[in-house]
């Protein structure tokens, strides 16, 4: 198996452990986590055509191969869910400490 291969996924896996932490921490189980779904859409339009503009392709060498654009699209569809189940994520897991911290005290 190829070594880049296990690096990526271990640091997305990582990474997302990390976001999962950082969100249950920082918005406390609101569901405020979950406009971060909605959210990346404007700025991933902002984004692609700011790269477009600047990075245009002049070359005809430059053009991606056909299959290169399934491979984004399924990206960009999948990417939503991913940061919704790890709002989710965040969500469960502060709730879930907090109604066991609240067992214990009552």
């Amino acid at each position: 198996m190829n070594i880049l291969m296990i690096i990526s996924v271990s640091f997305v896996l990582l990474f997302s452990v990390i976001i999962v932490i950082v969100s249950k921490y920082w918005l406390r189980g609101r569901f405020a986590a979950i406009w971060s779904a909605l959210l990346w859409f404007p700025y991933c339009v902002l984004f692609v055509y700011i790269c477009t503009r600047l990075f245009p392709i002049t070359n005809q060498g430059d053009v991606p191969p056909p299959g290169t654009g399934f491979i984004v699209m399924g990206g960009l569809i999948l990417y939503p869910f991913y940061i919704m189940i790890l709002s989710m994520l965040s969500i469960a897991f502060f709730k879930t400490k907090k109604s066991i911290g609240q067992n214990t005290v009552a």
